[in-house]
């Protein structure tokens, strides 16, 4: 998928991909973002990113995650030098985030709500961790971080 710009490019209808359950996008040197701001992807348990140089954003804009993506469980994002950003606000269902290759990405949408009481599992370097901006401490308590 080297020549990939665009992969919902002209999706009008937010349901569109309403029943996509695991996506993995692998070596997609030229996208820029992922998804448009108004799909919706209700049934979105797993969503794997690697190798795609240029990927700044997973949303082409800031959307909330708890509309666009609630029953996310796992993320995992390696080698995406340009990724600044994955989504606004938390991602209520997230239970396992890999990151790998990801210095741009100085926030991650981690937070502890009613609905996700449990730890997450955060895999990543130690020196990205360490550079994170948390809006609030207390949600890294919440998180195991493995090298």
């Amino acid at each position: 998928m080297d020549n990939l710009a665009y992969f919902c490019r002209g999706v009008e209808d937010p349901t569109s991909f309403s029943c996509l359950a695991h996506l993995l996008l692998d070596c997609c040197p030229r996208l820029n973002f992922l998804f448009p701001s108004s799909l919706r992807l209700p049934k979105l348990r797993s969503l794997n990113i690697m190798f795609c140089d240029t990927l700044e954003r997973v949303f082409d804009e800031l959307i909330a995650a708890e509309n666009a993506l609630p029953g996310l469980q796992s993320l995992q994002l390696w080698e995406l030098p340009e990724l600044s950003g994955v989504c606004g606000r938390v991602l209520p269902s997230l239970k396992d985030l890999k990151v790998r290759g990801c210095g741009k990405l100085m926030r991650i949408p981690i937070g502890v709500t009613e609905k996700s009481t449990f730890i997450t599992t955060v895999m990543g370097e130690t020196h990205w961790w360490e550079d994170l901006v948390w809006d609030d401490q207390g949600v890294k308590r919440w998180m195991l971080l493995r090298n």
